[in-house]
């Protein structure tokens, strides 16, 4: 598979949670055109109730990013997505070390491992590898908690038939500031003059798991409601959604009629981290 098909696949994978609720709440029978050019743009093409409906898939990843203040200061953005494929990486050559096969060879286990911000920062595979035996020879021997550079706390658990180990955020997910979401658009936005002409042009900002943010709550910060309500309505794109792993976490933030779901339940003002 190459990456355009890899692409073409996450793309669908963003949009199913999407498709879904188009099924139940706007028309049941929605046909997706198959047959499409591997660069073709919107990324997706729907035929709903004899209109060609574009749906242009975006990824939302804050961490990419960090403000001239803090470039200023020397920082560099987390950049979680890259990091993060190695740290699955490093979960499954943990796997293989000789330590794990020899703690496993009578039992199984399932190690879940709670991070620090630092393993995103650069690649640490001998510093990893070396933390995580540490945790887990301090729970054999009762001398936990410990806290080490790249991680937090892991937990331990028999498991079967197989043995695990897993990543996971140490915090609890932060809502998604709306300058991220604007940022989205308004990229977006410039480059859809040269999309494929539908009837109607919908936008999916998807949000991965890895951010450690949701989309279902946003932080408005120092804006006023209604003026980005009036942005989105100024917006190309007729409907605006934010979405992520469930379904249920959709948010709708514009649409055809002008509802939306911004409202004080999912938009607040949080000053500071």
């Amino acid at each position: 598979m190459d990456i355009d098909e890899r692409k073409e696949e996450r793309e669908k994978f963003q949009s199913e949670n999407l498709l879904s609720i188009i099924r139940k709440e706007i028309y049941p029978d929605v046909y997706t055109f198959p047959k499409r050019e591997k660069k073709d743009r919107p990324d997706i093409v729907l035929a709903i109730c004899k209109k060609r409906i574009g749906i242009e898939v975006t990824e939302c990843y804050p961490s990419n990013y960090i403000s001239k203040e803090d470039k200023n200061k020397g920082k560099k953005p987390l950049c979680k997505k890259k990091n993060y494929n190695w740290l699955m990486k490093e979960c499954e050559d943990f796997k293989k070390n000789p330590y794990f096969v020899e703690l496993t060879k009578d039992q199984c286990y399932r190690i879940q491992i709670f991070t620090t911000n630092a393993v995103y920062r650069g690649k640490h595979h001998n510093e990893f590898q070396k933390e995580l035996i540490e945790h887990i020879e301090a729970i054999r021997y009762k001398r936990y908690p410990i806290s080490t550079k790249l991680i937090w706390r892991i937990k331990v658990k028999p498991s079967s038939p197989y043995s695990y180990v897993d990543c996971f955020h140490t915090s609890s997910p932060w809502p998604v500031n709306w300058k991220d979401i604007l940022r989205e658009i308004e990229k977006k936005e410039k480059q859809s003059v040269e999309y494929e002409h539908t009837d109607e042009l919908w936008l999916n900002i998807y949000i991965p798991w890895v951010e450690n943010i949701v989309s279902y709550e946003i932080n408005i910060e120092d804006a006023d409601l209604s003026a980005i309500r009036e942005r989105l309505k100024q917006s190309r794109f007729q409907r605006i959604y934010l979405s992520s792993l469930r379904e249920q976490d959709t948010l709708v933030l514009k649409t055809n009629n002008g509802t939306d779901m911004l409202d004080e339940k999912h938009c607040f003002s949080i000053t500071a981290k």
